[in-house]
């Protein structure tokens, strides 16, 4: 990804300061899962889950406290899925299949597991 882009995407709130700096690392679970929910927000429109308890399953949903929400909504809405059963895997890498398959989620209802909430 160019500077430029990057530089763009910073300024719109989708990614932080640290996404540019290591963006030729591999991508933590964690971070994929906050810039969805923010695009999800800011440019796809879609309101949150008010209620996020029945993420609680989850074992690892306060390893990050600032990730709490994000990993809760895009979990709860079915856009991603654990690791392994209650585990979400936070600090997991985010393969290159498991994003394309996320990304086809996110504009996809059709493609989310459903959960009741």
């Amino acid at each position: 990804m160019t500077n430029d882009i990057l530089s763009r995407l910073q300024k719109t709130g989708l990614i932080e300061g640290e996404d540019v700096l290591f963006h030729d690392k591999v991508m933590e679970r964690r971070t994929m899962v906050r810039i969805l929910h923010e695009f999800m927000k800011q440019v796809l429109k879609e309101e949150d889950i008010n209620d996020i308890n029945q993420a609680s399953v989850l074992k690892d949903l306060y390893d990050c406290h600032i990730c709490v929400n994000h990993i809760a909504q895009i979990y709860l809405k079915g856009i991603m899925e654990p690791v392994k059963p209650k585990v979400f895997g936070v600090t997991e890498p985010v393969t290159v299949a498991e994003a394309r398959e996320v990304v086809e989620r996110l504009f996809d209802n059709s493609k989310r597991s459903k959960r009741k909430c």
